[in-house]
């Protein structure tokens, strides 16, 4: 009787579990956290975070614009028309814009952290000055 009971629990157990079912603890885990961030993201994908810019941060433009953009050195870097590609959008939608630097320096970057510090320093003191100092590292930087 006993051999019967262990013969349909075995069959019953390997009925039950489907070739894609965790094998074990670790791997249930792992199936369960992949389906949280999967989830996760999904519901960020349905409502989109909206940008935040502190009232003290340091802009070009119009805080009320329809367009938003920002430039990291880690694309510009990369990418010198980057600069460029911002300034010509600046033209064409003057008033329109609001652009916002933001700082990224790269570890083996020897000017990136402190062309960072001085753009803060300089923008605590004049938003405008900041990014006339600001042009002026990307115009004059080697590629």
């Amino acid at each position: 009787m006993r051999l019967i009971l262990l013969v349909i629990a075995f069959i019953s157990t390997s009925l039950v579990r489907a070739d894609n079912m965790p094998k074990n603890d670790e791997e249930f885990l792992q199936m369960m956290r992949a389906k949280a961030e999967q989830q996760q993201a999904e519901e960020e994908y349905k409502n989109p975070k909206k940008p935040e810019i502190a009232k003290d941060r340091a802009v070009r433009g119009s805080r009320k614009a329809p367009l938003l953009s920002w430039n990291s050195p880690i694309f510009s870097a990369l990418l010198q028309a980057g600069f460029e590609t911002v300034e010509q959008v600046r033209d064409k939608y003057k008033g329109k814009t609001l652009f916002m630097f933001k700082h990224m320096p790269l570890p083996f970057h020897p000017m990136a952290m402190p062309a960072a510090k001085r753009f803060e320093a300089i923008a605590l003191q004049n938003p405008i000055k900041a990014y006339g100092f600001h042009d002026e590292v990307f115009k004059t930087r080697k590629s």
